[in-house]
């Protein structure tokens, strides 16, 4: 689905700079850095032009990043880390405040969170039950997105200091359990599930997380993918475990590339 945005929706982005401090993006393929003048992605709030203008250390790496907290630049480079700005973000979606550090993972697309919290919870729909457990939780977008209508809410993260973020954004709820392991760590021993939503990162999930995933019996599992070749490697997995997709969903967040973030729906084929 497009979302209506061509232009000015990334509000991160990365650059680097050559060995004479001009900033600009690596050329395909390559590790050559190419001096650019403008990015038609990038949110107006990111200030790039004021950025492309600046001289930074040779060979850094230049985060930055927007949200209603402000604008971050965090520079990485052979003398050392510097940032301006904030040390974490604020972003609300479905009328719940998220915070996650400044430099950590948040949808880059200004609608992203919002257009994937809409599409899971329509696709988890009216299921019921007790446990509703979130893989590669992050920062709790998808499980705190839907903590009212679960009695438990189950939230891994291998990240720390997400996992963290996670904690805190829970704001004390007694149904919310935030659990600071690796999935690939948790799939050694998986609990009980009425629905699984997972969000892995670009190399997927893995046959040992899906079977995992099979073994909570959930009746429910939705899968947000930003890469469709381990989306479509996992989904055979599934398959062999006894799910099978009944809902397909395609979102165009990288407006401008070849990239594409898809939401699928899996039920048990036998039980």
């Amino acid at each position: 689905r497009d979302l209506g945005l061509a232009t000015g929706w990334r509000t991160r982005l990365t650059l680097h700079s050559d060995a004479g401090g001009r900033a600009g993006f690596h050329a395909a393929r390559s590790h050559e850095v190419v001096p650019i003048g403008d990015c038609l992605q990038a949110d107006p709030a990111l200030g790039l032009t004021e950025l492309l203008t600046r001289r930074w250390p040779p060979d850094a790496q230049i985060h930055v990043s927007v949200s209603t907290a402000g604008k971050d630049v965090v520079v990485t480079s052979a003398v050392g880390r510097t940032a301006e700005g904030p040390t974490e973000h604020v972003h609300v979606v479905a009328g719940r405040r998220f915070a996650c550090a400044a430099d950590g993972f948040w949808q880059s697309h200004r609608l992203g969170a919002q257009v994937l919290v809409d599409s899971v919870r329509a696709l988890v729909g009216e299921a019921s039950g007790t446990t509703l457990l979130d893989l590669y939780a992050g920062v709790g977008l998808f499980g705190l997105s839907m903590s009212e209508h679960w009695q438990q809410v189950v939230l891994v993260e291998g990240d720390r200091r997400a996992a963290g973020y996670a904690r805190a954004n829970a704001a004390g709820d007694p149904s919310t359990r935030v659990v600071a392991r690796d999935v690939r760590r948790w799939a050694h021993h998986p609990e009980p599930a009425d629905v699984v939503v997972l969000d892995p990162p670009r190399a997927g999930a893995g046959r040992a997380v899906v079977t995992a995933i099979a073994a909570t019996r959930a009746r429910t599992v939705v899968y947000v993918s930003c890469e469709p070749s381990t989306l479509a490697r996992d989904l055979a997995w599934f398959r062999d475990a006894g799910y099978e997709p009944d809902r397909i969903e395609g979102f165009d967040l990288f407006p401008g590339t070849a990239h594409l973030e898809t939401v699928v729906r899996l039920r048990p084929t036998r039980r």
